[in-house]
């Protein structure tokens, strides 16, 4: 994936220069594998394995850059503010498939102007290989590279009824997509309709009869939390592939779609001049639930072959927001949500490990029991049909 090296600095407090950035991103398992001279910074090419979605963004490899360098993370910061409209009473959102869409939070922004965003953005966004397009849709692009959420700007005076509803497809329906074509829907893909038909595809691309344009003065702004399954069976079966479902299918933060949400609003209010309405619309039917995690530093250790001190260990996971508890031996962790790949306890002893540094793992294997091998009744048979074909002259005697 490609980083802005700006951008990625914007977020350390006490950040080295970037070749010892890159080192120790290459280092923690964030391979930097291609650096080369962009518009205004360095244009990073880094490995982001498939697992690890929450390093497919700005913020997140800069979390991983944090405890690599050992400096400070810092807070998203940014300024809201609200009028004195009530976003709930512009439009409604209803979810028919909890088990597909967990969350979906949408904010109305009024009052705005469109036109292209600034040269900031769009520099930024042309690094990172997306095309600007106005400031609405960039500012929504922003903040997918940025925080890792994926969001989506309808024009609301052409969602009808003002209505939004997450629910499967019906068999035999149309939607032409913002690429320009038509899409033929069945019953397992899972679509985002208005009060009376398909806008968008969930998780993947919007539809042209609701996108944003000069005209547009009222946007209801998307950010949700699809089923990771669900988005990648619809986008190959269509044979599309976006940067919303490329996160969408490794999975999101649930947790994250408010703040993204927000984020954008902010950005877009403030590009466009327009006012975000007072409160999200914020549907949850299948809140996130807290995962502890308990380990042995003493497990750790002998697991890693070192001795790896409890201070550090409790340090890493504080990094990486787990946020820590330590009592005597036994580490206690959160797992936050972002961390969809975290799920047993190797799991765990990889985070420390790869930030203690692999090369201070011993190179020697461990010293395991051994059984004497049993030689398989079958070679007999084979050896003596093998001497037979020798002796007949049919074959020679190698191996």
């Amino acid at each position: 994936m490609i980083f802005d090296s700006d951008w990625l600095i914007e977020f350390l407090d006490g950040a080295p220069d970037l070749d010892t950035l890159a080192d120790r991103l290459t280092g923690c398992g964030c391979l930097v594998e291609l650096r080369e001279e962009g518009d205004g910074a360095e244009k990073w090419d880094v490995e982001v394995t498939t697992n690890r979605p929450d390093a497919m963004n700005h913020r997140g490899l800069a979390r991983e850059a944090s405890v690599a360098i050992g400096c400070r993370l810092r807070p998203l910061d940014f300024e809201l503010s609200e009028s004195n409209e009530d976003a709930a009473e512009l439009a409604t959102v209803e979810i028919v498939e909890p088990a597909l869409c967990s969350r979906y939070v949408a904010r109305v922004i009024r009052g705005v102007s469109v036109g292209p965003s600034p040269e900031w953005m769009q520099r930024r966004l042309i690094n990172c290989g997306v095309r600007p397009i106005n400031a609405v849709v960039d500012a929504t692009n922003y903040v997918l590279l940025e925080l890792g959420q994926p969001l989506h700007a309808f024009d609301l005076d052409l969602v009808r009824g003002r209505r939004i509803v997450v629910r499967p497809a019906r068999d035999g329906e149309k939607l032409t997509t913002l690429d320009g074509e038509e899409r033929k829907l069945d019953s397992s893909m899972l679509m985002i309709a208005d009060g009376e038909g398909v806008i968008a595809l969930a998780g993947i691309m919007g539809g042209a009869d609701s996108e944003i344009n000069d005209e547009t003065t009222e946007v209801l702004l998307e950010s949700a939390h699809f089923d990771a399954l669900s988005v990648r069976r619809t986008a190959r079966r269509l044979g599309i592939h976006t940067e919303a479902s490329h996160r969408f299918e490794r999975g999101t933060d649930p947790e994250m779609a408010a703040t993204a949400c927000d984020r954008a609003a902010a950005l877009i209010a403030d590009l466009c001049g327009g006012k975000v309405c007072r409160g999200r619309i914020d549907a949850y039917p299948q809140p996130w639930e807290p995962r502890q995690m308990e380990f042995s530093v003493e497990a750790l250790s002998a697991f890693a072959g070192l001795d790896i001190p409890s201070e550090r260990v409790v340090e890493i996971f504080d990094g990486l927001e787990f946020f820590s508890e330590l009592e005597g031996d036994r580490v206690r962790v959160n797992v936050p949500p972002h961390r969809v790949d975290i799920d047993r306890l190797p799991d765990l002893y990889e985070e420390v490990i790869r930030h203690v540094g692999y090369d201070a793992v011993p190179a020697e294997l461990p010293i395991l029991p051994t059984n004497p091998g049993h030689r398989n009744p079958n070679w007999e048979l084979i050896d003596r049909a093998r001497v037979a074909a020798v002796a007949a002259g049919s074959v020679s005697y190698t191996h």
